[in-house]
């Protein structure tokens, strides 16, 4: 995908800033800090990891980190 698109979202530009901050945080949190809802901050994260963008580093306690 196009970074240009990607980064057109501005949902995906909160989770990018509040990892920026953090470098980590769970996902429950990150939905808190950005607030939006599970579901899309969910599937949000999951195209910005399929991307390189982050990782998810901890699967088994839901954390992810920027890359």
């Amino acid at each position: 995908m196009d970074l240009r698109r990607i980064l057109a979202s501005s949902a995906r530009q909160n989770i990018l800033r509040a990892l920026a901050q953090k470098r980590e945080l769970q996902v429950m949190r990150l939905v808190n800090t950005v607030g939006s809802t599970y579901n899309e901050t969910n599937r949000n994260l999951q195209l910005l990891e399929k991307e390189g963008i982050i990782t998810n580093t901890y699967p088994q306690k839901d954390t992810v980190k920027s890359a």
